[in-house]
């Protein structure tokens, strides 16, 4: 089973899951948050960390425990990264998105986007020609992993456009939609944004929703992603569980929200942290990044103290308004 995401967080994970072999826990890195440290009188002991520790490592193993395995391995997973929902869509190949991921990764890395995506885009171009080799010369079934989120969605409906140009592409496909909600083993409310919030666990369970794809349905995504990259517009978002094309400027009225919730001078790391949480936007840094560079240059803020070299450039401060004379 050829298994194809559209993130590398999404990959990461879904390989750790197809490298379960059922009998002990993958290997894998996590991250907990335990405290607030800020304040120090609401600092952990060295003692509620090792507890918390504990009670963490024993929840980690009970849900590996509890995983269910995947057929295949980690060599069936596939991640085409391609930031679908910005910028020009009017070519399909992947090579042609290689000017819109170097801005996106410039905001990272300054100066140093294009040979990054160059770099990406090539080994994409190469996955790509691997799956279309097992997907026809084996006819290996391929399984499609997507959500609402913008970029997911766009990349489900491109892969489809894509499929749809092999004439002698016959094996099954099948899609997995990320449920907009589900209840924990605690009866808590759980929703993820997209498959790259999801443990490595916990992939096995949700191939019972995957869904086969008939030619109609096929078709239908490859038709509408044709008229999307008819329309090439700046940017595409999800409104009412549909794709449609949109101004560069629609998450602007979030941004301003955010904004005006700051001090007159104040962090703009700490901005977009703030819009990302708040708004669940299924965007990314860089794309908010982008926009606030667009209000720097129309005067709206401007900076105080620039990034260090080689750091992202949102890691500065702002003011807002036009400088001070």
């Amino acid at each position: 089973m050829i298994e194809i995401v559209f993130s590398e967080s999404a990959k990461g994970s879904l390989k750790v899951a197809k490298s379960f072999n059922g009998r002990k826990p993958a290997t894998a890195a996590v991250g907990v948050i335990l405290g607030d440290t800020d304040d120090p009188s609401k600092a952990m002991t060295a003692e509620e960390i090792e507890a918390a520790k504990l009670e963490f490592l024993e929840r980690h193993n009970r849900a590996w425990e509890e995983a269910v395995t995947m057929d295949g391995g980690p060599d069936d997973v596939f991640s085409f990264s391609l930031c679908l929902s910005v910028g020009d869509i009017s070519n399909a190949g992947i090579e042609s998105r290689v000017d819109t991921l170097a801005e996106l990764l410039n905001v990272w890395s300054p100066n140093k986007g294009k040979a990054q995506a160059a770099e990406q885009l090539a080994r994409d171009k190469a996955d790509f020609e691997t799956v279309l080799e097992r997907a026809i010369g084996k006819r290996e079934s391929i399984r499609i992993w997507y959500s609402d989120s913008p970029d997911e969605l766009c990349g489900l409906h491109w892969f489809m456009y894509q499929l749809r140009q092999q004439e002698q592409c016959n094996g099954a496909v099948f899609l997995v939609k990320l449920p907009d909600w589900e209840y924990n083993e605690q009866n808590d409310v759980v929703q993820h944004m997209t498959w790259g919030e999801v443990a490595p666990q916990e992939f096995g369970k949700y191939t019972r929703l995957a869904q086969p794809v008939l030619p109609p349905l096929e078709g239908a995504f490859a038709f509408r992603w044709r008229e999307l990259m008819t329309e090439n517009a700046p940017l595409r978002a999800v409104v009412n569980g549909r794709l449609r094309s949109m101004p560069a400027n629609i998450y602007d009225s979030f941004i301003e929200t955010e904004i005006a919730r700051m001090d007159d001078t104040f962090n703009e790391a700490i901005l977009i942290g703030n819009i990302l949480g708040r708004h669940q936007l299924c965007i990314g840094d860089c794309q908010i990044a982008l926009r606030i560079e667009e209000m720097i240059r129309a005067g709206k803020l401007s900076v105080v103290t620039p990034a260090a070299d080689g750091d992202p450039i949102y890691r500065r401060i702002l003011r807002k308004g036009t400088p001070h004379v």
